[in-house]
């Protein structure tokens, strides 16, 4: 009857020692300090045994934690906390006197933060905003016809502006696609642990942008090309008026 009052009070003991212990800590900025804590009023030491990385591999630490009354830390400044993901830490101690193992995980992101439900909301708002302007000016710079007006011996018999909102709808169509693009990097580059799509959205990106550079570039000389023809059309235009006055 003794021992199994030492038992349950042994239990007990320990359960409210697994009760108060750390579940999870962080997010942490990949690249940075990740303290490892744990909290204990009655513990003599604390130590961290093992860790399991986010890229699967078992990292064996045995390493005592300094303690503070009864906070302890171990700092890590490598690069064992780089990989991006969930980390699980194990370590073990003696609350009373009685050895005892713990465990809690952490996370690395890339900017150190998590996406809450709001700023999940504005990103979505703001992406699915562009995404619809995008096909917005899309629409229209397909529909709008570009051109002159010519008569059957091929001369002009009338200067259109279409063309130009054609040319300024497509620029702004891939203006707006590439701001989606660039809302959807930043939210991969911050959030998202996936290293492998993030690398891909970002590479499409940086190309993107400098196609992006050229095409605005190719717009701007057709807008000032088609403007110089038109001048010279307007003149023809008016030459041929008049010669039907006569």
């Amino acid at each position: 009857m003794k021992k199994l009052f030492v038992l349950m009070f042994l239990g007990m003991f320990l359960f409210s020692f697994a009760s108060a212990a750390i579940e999870e800590i962080g997010p942490f900025k990949q690249g940075e300090t990740v303290e490892l804590i744990q909290n204990c009023d009655d513990c003599t030491y604390n130590n961290i045994t093992t860790i399991l990385t986010a890229n699967g591999s078992l990292l064996r630490i045995n390493a005592g934690m300094e303690q503070d009354g009864s906070f302890y830390n171990l700092s890590f400044n490598d690069k064992k906390f780089y990989p991006l993901g969930k980390y699980y830490v194990n370590g073990i101690g003696d609350p009373g006197g009685v050895k005892a193992s713990w465990a809690y995980t952490l996370l690395i992101t890339p900017s150190g933060k998590t996406l809450e439900t709001p700023e999940a909301i504005i990103y979505v708002l703001l992406m699915t905003f562009n995404l619809m302007a995008f096909v917005f000016f899309l629409y229209l710079a397909m529909k709008i016809p570009y051109g002159n007006k010519f008569d059957d011996k091929g001369s002009v018999v009338l200067v259109t502006k279409t063309k130009y909102f054609k040319l300024i709808f497509s620029l702004l169509s891939y203006g707006t696609f590439l701001w989606f693009l660039a809302m959807f990097t930043g939210l991969i580059n911050n959030f998202i642990s996936l290293e492998v799509f993030r690398r891909i959205i970002s590479g499409l990106y940086i190309i993107a942008s400098g196609i992006g550079i050229g095409f605005t570039i190719f717009i701007m000389a057709v807008i000032f090309i088609e403007i110089w023809r038109d001048i010279l059309f307007n003149n023809e235009v008016k030459k041929y008026e008049k010669s039907i006055l006569k």
